[in-house]
């Protein structure tokens, strides 16, 4: 078993590696969390208007191609798949590691000194929690 870091606890759903301090909330941990229900949270965070054209509608299916792989797929998020926790962190794998952007260096960038994402990450935690 890893070595627990600080600041960080066991997870209630006996996860094999130490959560960060967010995951203390037993009910963002261990709740469980199906695709739908992220995609109408990913729906919130970034919603569509009547007025927006085609490729805000492609950079929506693209996005939530990339979120659902993540959420159900990818392997950072095998021992917390299914719960409230895995949609937080795909929300934020896909903002620090996905987003469209013209180089990784410039999606760094933006994610480090853009207001905008942490936004998104507050909002997003608060939704799930919820």
């Amino acid at each position: 078993m890893p070595a627990r870091r600080a600041g960080a606890s066991a997870c209630p759903r006996r996860c094999p590696r130490p959560t960060p301090t967010a995951c203390r909330n037993p009910a963002t941990c261990a709740r469980q969390l199906d695709w739908e229900q992220l995609q109408y949270i990913a729906g919130q965070l970034w919603p569509l208007t009547d007025d927006d054209g085609e490729s805000a509608y492609l950079k929506k299916m693209a996005r939530e191609r990339s979120l659902r792989h993540l959420f159900d797929e990818a392997d950072t998020q095998a021992a917390i798949r299914g719960t409230a926790w895995a949609g937080y962190q795909a929300i934020t794998e896909w903002l620090d590691h996905e987003q469209p952007a013209r180089s990784a260096h410039h999606r760094a960038h933006k994610v480090l000194s853009d207001g905008a994402a942490a936004a998104i990450k507050r909002r997003a935690f608060t939704l799930l929690s919820a």
